[in-house]
């Protein structure tokens, strides 16, 4: 591969509350790499701390999707790591769409790279669409492994999103979930992901979709940390929030500001968590629905 390229890759929340494992939304704060020809495989990075040797999620990803025997790539690959790692921001699964879109680049061309086949592998990678699903295609989307999926464009209404300065591991969350649910709170998220989806599609925004109820994930995973779950409860009382959920397995937490009134909801929820001993970097950001980009430089 002679031509340099620049990779793009959207964070992403999922679950949005009932849709566990289904709902999945792109967001504006995205992971980039940009690619150029090099004597040899050669990594650099800014942003969030990763590994620059064959252990980086990007490179394992892209090898292990290279035909048997192909060499190692000749190419110096700069990552931006704007996604925090362990936040419940897709973070695995955007590194995992960038590896297996260098590795589509590599073998096809830039005018050859199949999204569907990219969504497909990392949806297998990751063990669950809700991700890997938004990070390709963009939107907000309702995924179903094994069986498609659905993609709502969004209008550019502005999420509150909340990073705690602490890590939830995937694993860790997975871990802190029941092994049996009552037939009765599977019928109470079926109901509510059902009609959030329609909602959703009808209005263009995530509003629609309030009050976010959950049963199945939610609050096991915010009782991981008692200060998250104080907090999460002192969000809830701002007048100026109408909504809130947990972004993927956490520690982020998604909320809906009113109209208007996005900025003062930022500074009251950024109050909120310090009073509690939970120092966070809050975001104001739209729904991206464009996607995975590939561009040449």
């Amino acid at each position: 591969m002679s031509a340099s390229f620049r990779i793009r890759v959207p964070a992403t929340t999922s679950n949005l509350g009932p849709g566990f494992d289904c709902f999945g939304l792109a967001l504006g704060l995205h992971f980039e790499i940009e690619a150029r020809p090099a004597p040899e495989l050669v990594l650099t990075s800014e942003g969030a701390p990763v590994p620059l040797d064959g252990s980086n999620l990007v490179v394992r990803t892209l090898v292990e999707h290279l035909p048997p025997g192909a060499p190692m790539p000749k190419l110096a690959l700069h990552l931006k790591n704007r996604i925090p790692l362990a936040r419940g921001l897709g973070s695995s699964a955007s590194a995992r769409v960038a590896g297996l879109a260098l590795a589509e680049v590599l073998q096809h061309g830039l005018a050859g790279v199949d999204p569907d086949r990219i969504c497909e592998a990392a949806c297998v990678l990751e063990g669950h669409p809700d991700n890997a699903t938004p990070a390709v295609h963009g939107g907000f989307c309702l995924a179903a492994m094994g069986d498609g999926h659905e993609r709502v464009e969004l209008d550019g209404r502005q999420y509150l999103v909340i990073v705690p300065a602490f890590e939830i591991r995937t694993a860790e969350a997975r871990a802190a979930l029941p092994r049996q649910v009552a037939f009765e709170d599977a019928v109470f998220n079926l109901q509510r992901a059902a009609l959030a989806a329609v909602r959703v599609a009808r209005a263009g925004h995530l509003g629609a979709a309030l009050p976010f109820q959950d049963r199945l994930h939610q609050r096991h995973r915010i009782a991981l940390d008692p200060r998250l779950e104080q907090a999460f409860s002192a969000l809830g009382a701002l007048p100026m929030i109408e909504g809130a959920f947990l972004s993927g397995s956490g520690s982020t937490i998604i909320a809906l500001p009113r109209r208007g009134e996005e900025v003062t909801a930022r500074s009251a929820a950024t109050r909120a968590f310090a009073d509690l001993g939970l120092p966070v970097d809050a975001h104001l950001l739209a729904a991206d629905n464009q996607g995975l980009s590939i561009e040449a430089l």
